[in-house]
């Protein structure tokens, strides 16, 4: 019989031939040798996303990044099959966001730029490494609890 300690070993193994990065849970820790967390409440990396964003969208600004990254980590949906379906669509579809400078603010017009996540997000779709969690209470979706964990 196998372990679940084993097979956490095997598919983390799996994943690095596959080419898949690892980073330990306690590196990533507030304390960690890497912190991505502010305290152990902190579900999402933050700056994992945004990263992606930029990568992808070298041109977009840091605030249209951010708006990005907030949008694909905040459930819209109050339903758990409709917020995955609706999730599931952002890197076919990508995420509008709304640029404006001063520039073009003047004119009075707006430039729309639409953030392509797919490279980055479509795979950790597939293949269940991205999962979003979320509660809701008296039918009301509770934003503030809106969990993915990569």
């Amino acid at each position: 019989m196998i372990t679940e300690d084993q097979l956490e070993q095997h598919a983390i193994q799996w994943f690095q031939e596959t080419g898949w990065n690892y980073a330990s849970g306690a590196d990533l820790a507030p304390e960690g040798a890497v912190p991505e967390r502010v305290d152990f409440r902190t579900v999402v990396l933050k700056a994992r996303p945004e990263t992606a964003v930029h990568l992808l969208n070298p041109k977009l600004p840091s605030a249209a990044v951010e708006e990005v990254a907030h949008v694909v980590t905040t459930p819209g949906e109050t339903s758990l099959a409709w917020n995955n379906r609706a999730f599931h669509r952002l890197p076919m579809d990508g995420v509008k966001v709304e640029i404006t400078n001063a520039k073009i603010h003047k004119s009075g017009g707006d430039s729309r730029t639409l953030a392509t996540l797919r490279d980055t997000l479509l795979p950790k779709l597939l293949s269940g490494e991205l999962t979003i969690r979320w509660t809701v209470e008296a039918g009301v979706l509770d934003r503030s609890e809106a969990k993915v964990t990569a």
